[in-house]
């Protein structure tokens, strides 16, 4: 018989959160959202899920149009190949910011559009927030910043530009919600082939969204970075980081990465968690499409990560097809529109609802 022994003297990181993207099916299925969105939300709550990450869309925020609000002024969800003009639109539009003015120290209200944002809000994160609220806990939530393109970086090659838009992000929801999230995510998989920002424009981005919010009054987020697509090039990234601006990368409080591509070896993990904890951070392992119990241990016992995330809430089986592992949940189609669990989901479940935020 196995032997367990627990030794009080020694400890490793504080756990602070089982973490979903907010996407549950709202952002393009307007007309059949509300059929499953309480299902999908308790599910959620019921296997753990305690932090939200919520995006911005680089086009969808800075633009003098809003084409997501044009989108659900349609009413029609987009399924079976039939594609609105209006989702076309926002589609092609998502990644080509249009700057509010030449001034990006002077925000120009009209320049910004808050239907894409709004909706995240008010369909998950105040529902998610009074769910969780009963059960005596409290949501940890994070904006992101998305920008899958190698044209239009008008928040990476301005960083000033990336400083103002995070301040009327969090001007917006603080006078529309009464509150902003606790945490920013810089940069989704800045290396990504279709992005390519470097660790030297990513610290000025850093810097600016910090030195922007701290300088109007708020209390600096708990920074995310650098959200690696690859998770072995998150240590030298922050490396670069710190060489270009080592006051960015003092700010940054969570070392984040994602595990596509060749997967990241346990050497590599361990060695990120080493310098995470010489610099004081933490670590959290953000999304991985597929991610199973074998990847969430690895993180948990070499990354040490605090955070962990598979990918999304739910979403609707007839439009991913299978269950790919990219879904905590799947949604049945109508009439019933009933929630499942996916296939990995039931067994990191076993992590998820028993490893609750402050344990050790």
């Amino acid at each position: 018989m196995a032997t367990v022994t627990v030794d009080p003297n020694t400890s490793y990181q504080t756990f602070l959160g089982w973490e979903a993207t907010s996407q549950n099916g709202w952002l393009e299925f307007p007309a059949s959202y509300p059929n499953w969105a309480s299902q999908v939300l308790d599910a959620a709550v019921e296997i753990g899920i305690t932090s939200i990450r919520t995006e911005i869309l680089s086009g969808l925020v800075e633009n003098s149009v809003d084409y997501y609000q044009l989108f659900l002024n349609d009413g029609v969800d987009v399924v079976n190949n039939t594609t609105p003009t209006s989702w076309a639109n926002v589609r092609a539009n998502r990644r080509v910011p249009v700057n509010d003015n030449g001034d990006a120290n002077s925000i120009n209200a009209a320049g910004f559009q808050w239907s894409f944002l709004d909706r995240q809000i008010n369909e998950v994160i105040a529902p998610m927030k009074t769910r969780l609220a009963a059960n005596g806990e409290s949501l940890f939530w994070s904006v992101c910043y998305v920008h899958f393109s190698t044209s239009d970086q008008l928040h990476v090659n301005t960083p000033a530009e990336y400083g103002e838009l995070i301040l009327a992000v969090w001007q917006h929801m603080n006078s529309t919600f009464g509150y902003v999230p606790p945490a920013l995510e810089i940069y989704l998989e800045p290396e990504n082939s279709s992005v390519q920002v470097t660790p030297a424009e990513l610290a000025a981005m850093i810097a600016a969204a910090r030195d922007r919010l701290v300088n109007a009054g708020f209390t600096k987020p708990y920074f995310i970075a650098p959200s690696a697509t690859f998770g072995q090039d998150a240590e030298q990234y922050l490396d670069d980081i710190a060489t270009a601006n080592a006051t960015a990368a003092g700010y940054i409080d969570e070392y984040s990465y994602h595990r596509y591509g060749t997967p990241p070896t346990t050497g590599e993990i361990a060695s990120l968690r080493a310098k995470a904890v010489t610099d004081g951070k933490n670590t959290a392992m953000l999304e991985f499409i597929g991610a199973d119990i074998d990847d969430l241990v690895d993180d948990l016992n070499h990354g040490r990560c605090s955070r962990w995330a598979q990918y999304t809430m739910g979403y609707p089986l007839a439009s991913v097809g299978s269950d790919t592992g990219g879904q905590y949940f799947l949604i049945g189609d109508a009439p019933g529109y009933a929630v499942t669990m996916g296939e990995r989901t039931k067994y990191l479940r076993h992590f998820t609802k028993y490893i609750r935020p402050g344990a050790v």
